[in-house]
């Protein structure tokens, strides 16, 4: 037996030895590269380009035939060595043999037939990549670079999806097929400024009832403009606890996302302000207030801060007192603003809205934060300037990362020892019309050798958005702005103010959230018809180790007409569930396309339905079905047709009016015989549901599991990304704070997560996704119980949420930020009056 593998091993290196590989060099007379061919036979498995730094190769792609690949990839004419001497290139399988065979070609003809071929593989595999890969600047820019167009095709799900892009637009890390214009319908002269601004939105105000109120009981809105948004915290300590704490979770959740976290963001802009919270105590200021018109704290925005006691700066230039508080700003135009707001009732606190919504949220000893967003401020969120602007900065970002990257691609090509000038690029690419849109007012930042754009700044160094000069808009850019207004105004019906309120009792949060009016396709009308006017508290009978429930109370009056029966006025609804785990799919499958579940998959859950026996009665009535014995003990059988959906539901009628209903036998029957006292809710509401976490171990398992597996791809797509650029422009390749960052402690599972083209199926080469559930935010660990109240009014919807969590274990060493380079103040001519939109 040893003799026959023996001889098998000598036969096979033999084999190998006397394969003929191929390296041949195809040389253009008039193209500054040349095209470089490496055959190999008996090919297995994967392979790639050793690589050279005195002979690079550049952008190869592979050919597969059988047992036989072909590697073609461009080098410069320079770098191609003499035949001569030793070819210094070989694939990562016998590098030996490439030595046979090696000759140059500078036939005209047979180079254009091989670079037509190296051209089309390398489109797809471009395509290919953008498609399989979330996060494709590289691809994109290649793209544009050899084949003057942009990459087209169809990607994720939600990419495609407008309310979460319009989301996604506030992060500044929006997708760049979407932040960069350019497309083979639309010709780049249609992005020239020659427009006058559009129209901006219009819809009608939403009227409430105004309580009475005196200026005396909202000082801080006295001094806030109406079209800022508006954070009010208890106290100087209170803010800065949660400043930090919202910071930190941040920063645990997605760490390297910026470059400087939330509190390091703020605390910037305080020390521009001349404003040092730690010299300051808090009971010398009273209640704090910040506004402001956007949510740009990583890359510049006018703030507005005020305290109600004693001025926070002694800067005089930016800061002004009243009788109703002390208020500092960085913008003279906020600033000026804040001074005659209230003589011209243009605060918030002539806001009927504002009044109205403070009314229904009122401040008590516990609240820790009141958060507003007036109409007006709304107004100004859609108005032209605000929206194309935003969509100025992001294209501002999107082409400073390509421009940055386009260096490192020259630098690369051309065997460079520095990176090429931006003037440099401008001259090399005068007849690229796609690359000179790309490097339009862009310029060189000499002290940090960082591309800014002329008016717009760097990445991270905007000038704020209200200090950006807005006359003119490219045809582009009004054909976008008139697409968002008729998709606004199909949804909505009127402007909508938010107001929010976060409460704390030890460890119990208690939010308050009221959202005015809803949208159009939410069916409010036909809603707010159904419910009570006088809110009522749930009534459940305690049904033990239930993880779930959801309780509706509605009255019945649109059922009256249709039913021949007296019914009651109103009836509750309710269902609940035991713990149980939903679907998990195998880490891998985040690559897969969701293909959806087969409805009887529905059906695992352990739940049932309570509803009145009466209205049950009238429904078997109504639907012509009948009641029947069946094997289980006290239970009844609804006579239905057999489905994938229904198989079977099983019924039981209680002693209290009620009767419950269930797909699952067992679970009906354990419920019915341990129901406990009827209980009630501690909030009247139209909709109230829980999520028992100490019963809902599985449920809440499930949580972590996903949040890890979530956190798992980020990183592992920050990774792929990074190493992409470094593997087709080098390992000199530097960060600069282009893209988000990997964390080192997700490193061994995204190494764990194959390729999205990958055949394998479910696999861990280590270690799953549950090893990681010790880097989330602790937050997660320690939820108890979630609690939440829905009410319908006649203008609005009331959110309160009540999360009880855990006591915190032990203290642990918090995560660390990574290291950020403080981007520069930029400055802009131009201010716009944000109230006046």
């Amino acid at each position: 037996m040893n003799k026959l593998i023996s001889l098998c091993l000598l036969l096979s290196f033999t084999v190998l030895a006397e394969s003929k590989n191929e390296l041949n060099c195809y040389i253009s007379p008039t193209e500054e590269f040349a095209l470089v061919e490496i055959k190999q036979a008996n090919y297995y498995g994967k392979v790639a380009i050793r690589p050279n730094k005195k002979h690079p190769l550049l952008y190869p792609v592979f050919i597969k035939n059988g047992k036989e690949i072909h590697c073609l990839a461009l080098s410069r004419k320079e770098f191609i060595p003499n035949v001569k001497e030793d070819f210094p290139w070989s694939l990562t399988q016998n590098p030996k043999n490439n030595k046979q065979n090696r000759q140059k070609i500078t036939d005209k003809q047979q180079y254009e037939k091989i670079h037509q071929i190296w051209q089309e593989q390398f489109r797809n595999n471009l395509n290919s990549r953008a498609k399989l890969y979330e996060d494709s600047e590289l691809e994109y820019l290649l793209h544009l670079k050899f084949f003057k167009t942009p990459i087209t095709g169809s990607y994720k799900s939600w990419k495609n999806d407008k309310l979460s892009n319009l989301i996604w637009s506030f992060s500044g890390l929006q997708d760049i097929r979407y932040a960069i214009p350019l497309n083979k319908t639309t010709p780049l002269k249609n992005h020239e400024y020659t427009e006058l601004p559009p129209k901006a939105i219009s819809l009608p105000q939403v009227n409430n009832n105004v309580p009475e109120a005196k200026a005396e009981q909202y000082p801080l809105a006295c001094l806030t403009p109406r079209s800022c948004y508006y954070w009010e915290f208890s106290s100087l300590e209170e803010m800065k606890q949660l400043i930090q704490q919202s910071s930190d979770l941040f920063n645990q959740w997605s760490p390297g996302t910026y470059p400087k976290t939330f509190q390091q963001a703020l605390d910037q802009i305080f020390k521009d302000m001349n404003i040092q919270l730690d010299t300051l105590k808090s009971e010398e200021h009273g209640r704090i207030a910040i506004a402001g018109w956007d949510p740009f704290f990583q890359s510049g925005t006018s703030l507005l801060i005020i305290s109600e006691k004693a001025p926070l700066s002694d800067n005089q230039a930016f800061s002004f007192s009243s009788n109703w508080g002390h208020a500092t700003s960085n913008s003279l135009k906020l600033l000026n603003m804040a001074k005659s707001a209230f003589l011209k009732k243009k605060s918030l606190y002539h806001d009927s809205n504002f009044i109205h919504a403070r009314a229904k949220i009122p401040k008590d000893e516990t609240e820790r934060l009141y958060f507003y967003l007036s109409d007006y401020c709304l107004s100004n969120f859609l108005s032209p300037r605000w929206q194309i602007l935003n969509k100025r900065l992001i294209q501002c970002d999107a082409r400073i990362r390509l421009a940055t990257l386009l260096r490192l691609v020259e630098k690369k090509e051309q065997g460079l020892k520095e990176l090429p000038s931006l003037n440099a690029l401008e001259e090399q690419y005068k007849n690229h019309p796609q690359i000179t849109y790309l490097l339009k007012d862009l310029i060189l930042d000499k002290r940090n050798d960082s591309i800014v754009h002329r008016e717009l700044g760097g990445l991270y160094q905007h000038p704020a958005i209200d200090q950006i000069k807005f006359d003119k808009v490219s045809p582009v850019e009004k054909k976008f702005y008139d697409n968002f207004a008729q998709m606004y105004m199909r949804n909505w019906r009127a402007m909508d103010p938010i107001a929010w309120q976060l409460n704390q009792e030890k460890n119990t949060f208690k939010s308050r959230l009221y959202i005015s009016p809803i949208s159009r396709l939410s069916d409010f009308r036909e809603i707010s018809q159904v419910v009570l006017a006088e809110k009522q508290k749930h009534q459940l009978r305690e049904i033990p180790q239930t993880a779930a429930g959801i309780s509706l109370i509605f009255q019945t009056q649109l059922m009256a007409p249709f039913v021949r029966k007296k019914i009651p006025q109103q009836i509750q609804v309710s269902a609940r569930s035991y713990d149980f785990a939903p679907r998990v799919n195998s880490l891998q499958a985040i690559h897969k396309k969701d293909t959806g579940l087969d409805p009887w998959s529905y059906i695992r859950t352990p739940a049932l339905i309570e509803i009145p026996t009466l209205i049950a009665q009238l429904g078997l009535t109504m639907s012509n079905s009948q009641i029947q014995d069946c094997e289980y003990k006290g239970l009844r059988e609804l006579n239905l047709r057999s489905n994938d959906w229904l198989h079977r539901i099983f019924t039981h009628t209680g002693d209290q009016g009620y009767t419950r209903v269930s797909l699952h036998p067992s679970i009906l029957q354990n419920a019915t015989t341990q129901m406990g006292e009827l209980k009630e809710t501690t909030i009247p509401s139209d909709i109230y549901a829980y999520l028992d976490f100490k019963k809902a171990y599985l449920m809440h398992r499930f949580l972590l599991i996903e949040a890890a597996k979530n956190r798992i791809y980020a990183h592992w797509r920050r990774h792929q990304r990074l190493r992409w650029i470094e593997q087709q422009l080098g390992n000199d390749f530097v960060q600069k704070n282009l893209f988000p960052l990997p964390q080192q402690a997700y490193k061994g599972a995204y190494f764990n997560l194959p390729e999205p083209d990958s055949d394998f199926k479910s696999y861990y080469r280590s270690i799953g996704p549950s090893s990681y559930t010790k880097h989330l935010p602790p937050v997660l660990k320690r939820l108890d119980k979630l609690e939440q109240f829905i009410s319908v009014e006649p203008n609005a919807l009331f959110f309160e949420t009540h999360l009880k969590l855990k006591d915190k274990p032990a203290a642990t060493k918090p995560l660390q930020a990574p290291a950020v380079v403080n981007p520069q103040n930029a400055q802009s001519d131009g201010v716009l009056d944000f109230d006046s939109e």
